[in-house]
């Protein structure tokens, strides 16, 4: 094909109309403009209008050509903003739940937790957590001084006459005893700081009598005072098993007032202790 065959817009011979550069009269698409217009309407039909769609020569972006487009997109942000509304009303509608039974429970409407920490309201553990968060520090608190308390006794009783150990006399001493009950009170406190740091059902007691704690809160962190003393008390057990076996015989278990009991009245004398001493503190 030569020049001759083309002409510039504007000079002789070009017909009607006018198109980008050079021009083919035979060819459909350089024709002339309605036919460049009609190529870009079919183009603009068969993809979804978006931010490089063009309407014309110029290459202008614009919103979609037909009105049913542009309904679609305003339906779609309509469904997207009340879906957003719906799930902000869930939200608060859930937490409004959580805190009706954590005042039923006798605790604060809210949980003590720290800014920053994030809540998925939205899990069925996490609202456990948010419901319980201060019987769960009173158990794990408990848990922390029974641990270090009984430990310590345990090692010291049960290691009493040992020959093997420094001295030929047992690991440890009373005032070892002294030393595990003052560190498990102090981390038990540290551990249960969020729930008061009770640590103990004549604590709790007490405090609902003279100091206004709610009196529904009571069973609730008696349970899980109680809980948390029964799992360390097994945890210790366990350990000390073997020591345990060899001062009692195997598989035996002595009570007071046999002699090299084990097990028995300590729990009650404690609880007693501790009640006597809130009262002449109080």
């Amino acid at each position: 094909m030569s020049y001759q065959n083309y002409s510039f817009p504007g000079g002789e011979g070009t017909g009607t109309g006018s198109g980008p550069g050079l021009r083919d009269p035979d060819d459909k698409i350089q024709k002339s403009d309605s036919a460049y217009q009609r190529h870009m309407d079919k183009a603009s039909e068969a993809v979804p209008a978006g931010p490089g769609m063009r309407n014309g020569p110029g290459g202008h972006s614009s919103s979609p050509k037909h009105p049913e487009d542009a309904h679609n997109l305003d339906n779609a942000e309509t469904l997207r903003a009340s879906s957003t509304d719906m799930s902000e009303r869930k939200d608060i509608q859930h937490r409004s739940t959580l805190s009706k039974v954590r005042t039923y429970m006798g605790l604060e409407p809210e949980a003590p937790i720290l800014e920053g920490h994030d809540v998925h309201h939205h899990l069925t553990w996490s609202s456990v957590r948010v419901i319980m968060r201060e019987p769960f520090t009173e158990f794990f608190g408990t848990f922390v001084m029974i641990l270090f308390g009984n430990g310590s006794v345990a090692q010291v009783l049960l290691s009493t006459g040992e020959t093997t150990a420094p001295g030929g006399n047992g690991f440890g001493q009373y005032q070892s005893i002294s030393w595990g009950w003052g560190l498990g009170v102090m981390l038990g406190i540290y551990v249960a700081g969020d729930s008061g740091g009770f640590l103990n059902p004549a604590i709790t007691l007490c405090f609902c009598v003279y100091r206004k704690l709610p009196w529904r809160r009571l069973p609730i962190y008696f349970l899980a005072q109680l809980l948390g003393a029964f799992c360390a008390s097994g945890v210790v057990y366990a350990n000390y098993i073997t020591a345990i076996d060899q001062v009692n015989g195997q598989g035996m278990r002595t009570v007071p007032p046999a002699k090299g009991a084990t097990a028995g009245k300590p729990i009650w004398l404690s609880f007693s202790l501790s009640c006597d001493l809130f009262l002449i503190w109080y």
